[in-house]
């Protein structure tokens, strides 16, 4: 099974979900997405002459969802960047496919590198970010199997590791989210002993 890190990553975020998160809507939400995300995955859906794992329609339509949701600006910002992210993505696959060699690293790993320091690059905020990667990454993926097709190097589009690829790409963005929020807290407990010592003083 060539996904298998999407459905480990997607079934240890579910239990964590279900049994350790609070009580609350925001738990329902993760819940719902995480496992239709895992049902999708395990499908293809046939459109115009294209084969595409039902993940990426899933989350295209997630990225679209979350899209419509903030303000006019950061749409059109949003779109713009995810737009500039995927043509990256998509010269990435194609010079992995044309020259291999190169790669020391796997691809999943450089991609997944690649699309949560740009995401990370592009947007502050981390709903903003994952709006940037599942947009990206769904456009590129979809740009690139368009791009096999003409030349005659038919793939399906969604495999070949993209859920991989974007799980790797969404931790990487919890990892840095989790860095920021850690050094932001020594921050202040650092500001906040300063403040003590000084009314000791």
């Amino acid at each position: 099974m060539e996904e298998i890190i999407f459905y480990w990553v997607a079934w240890i975020f579910w239990v964590w979900i279900t049994w350790i998160m609070a009580k609350n809507k925001m738990r329902i939400r993760l819940g719902i997405i995480t496992l239709l995300a895992i049902i999708f995955s395990s499908y293809d859906i046939a459109m115009f002459h294209f084969l595409i794992n039902g993940g990426v329609i899933f989350f295209l339509c997630l990225s679209i969802y979350l899209l419509v949701t903030e303000s006019f600006v950061f749409q059109i910002y949003l779109c713009l960047t995810s737009l500039m992210i995927s043509l990256g993505y998509i010269s990435l696959i194609l010079f992995s496919i044309y020259d291999p060699v190169w790669l020391i690293v796997s691809l999943s790993f450089i991609a997944a590198v690649y699309l949560s320091m740009m995401c990370t690059f592009f947007s502050k905020k981390l709903n903003h970010q994952l709006i940037n990667l599942f947009l990206s990454a769904t456009i590129g993926e979809i740009g690139l199997g368009i791009i096999l097709n003409e030349i005659g190097l038919y793939n399906e589009i969604g495999t070949d590791g993209f859920l991989t690829r974007l799980t790797l790409a969404i931790v990487g963005i919890m990892l840095i989210f989790a860095y920021k929020q850690f050094v932001n807290f020594m921050d202040r407990l650092v500001h906040k002993l300063k403040e003590e010592k000084r009314n000791v003083i």
